[in-house]
């Protein structure tokens, strides 16, 4: 199995663009991208900007390479209904999508009726994923039930994936948002990948749209997962990653991979790239000065 991660957040963007090669299957995750519409008060940066345009062709031409689309859920950072990302990338593809219809929000509801037009006609076969198995050859694709995105489900639902080639294990968990429930962990548990993705809390948000409460049930959690299944790496990726001080906010979690040797990394670092925070950093990118609190409660969350 290869994994190569295209766009996250320690890459530039809003995303969790993923493509995984195994023997049987070319698979893409999610291919969407986006940026914050407002942060610190301030719209997206031109260097941003670029680095959409950049990653979103990289995006494009890893999809239309891929056999096996996977939408975890309806959000703008995870699917793009052509405005950035040709829609021939679904072209004759086997399309796996979050159920449309059930455990989903209005907003989601819609976003996905909409999607689902503009693609129905292009692709092999659409399949509703939630709760599944999947067998290709050696390669099994086993999909979490519908979950709720983070702590509150009004958000919507998502689901997560777990891949095995027989040769290695990898789980991407889609936006639980630093896995606050036991369900979002029940599912990690069960499937004891090698190698997990996954989405950390809003800290960025904390006290807005992040309870203390949650925050600290994800720490919990996540100590749990590398406790319990002692994966070889853990990509801490997507809402944590929009906060400057994540891993001041996370230090508990950092402190005990170290112990369980399991390693750390954002998606840059695992592809050997050097990270580039830019929502975190928008403020530096318009060359202001960071104020603690001064610009937090006003942020644009909405994907």
């Amino acid at each position: 199995m290869r994994i190569e991660f295209i766009a996250y957040e320690s890459m530039g963007v809003r995303a969790m663009s993923t493509f995984v090669e195994t023997k049987d299957m070319l698979i893409y995750i999610d291919p969407g991208v986006s940026l914050a519409p407002r942060r610190y008060g301030l719209p997206p940066h031109e260097i941003e900007i670029r680095r959409l345009e950049e990653l979103a062709q990289k995006i494009y031409e890893k999809a239309k390479d891929s056999e096996f689309i996977i939408i975890t859920h309806y959000h703008y950072d995870h699917h793009d209904r052509g405005l950035r990302i040709p829609l021939d990338i679904y072209d004759r593809k086997i399309l796996c999508i979050k159920d449309p219809l059930n455990n989903i929000n209005y907003s989601q509801k819609i976003r996905s009726s909409v999607f689902l037009k503009l693609v129905k006609d292009r692709v092999r076969s659409i399949e509703i994923c939630d709760n599944r198995i999947m067998r290709i050859g050696s390669l099994e694709m086993i999909f979490s039930e519908a979950q709720p995105h983070g702590h509150d489900p009004r958000l919507g639902y998502v689901i997560q994936i777990f891949i095995n080639d027989k040769e290695n294990t990898f789980l991407y968990t889609s936006d639980i948002e630093g896995a606050p429930l036991e369900q979002h962990i029940d599912f990690i548990k069960r499937s004891s990948p090698d190698i997990i993705v996954m989405d950390g809390p809003l800290t960025y948000l904390l006290g807005i749209r992040l309870p203390e409460e949650m925050l600290r049930r994800s720490v919990q959690n996540t100590i749990e997962i590398i406790e319990k299944v002692n994966p070889e790496i853990l990509v801490l990726e997507h809402h944590i990653l929009r906060d400057k001080d994540y891993k001041e906010r996370f230090k508990e979690v950092f402190n005990k991979a170290e112990e369980m040797n399991t390693k750390i990394l954002t998606a840059a670092e695992f592809m050997g790239q050097e990270n580039m925070f830019l929502e975190a950093y928008r403020y530096k990118l318009f060359g202001k000065e960071f104020k603690e609190g001064s610009y937090e409660e006003h942020d644009e969350a909405t994907e």
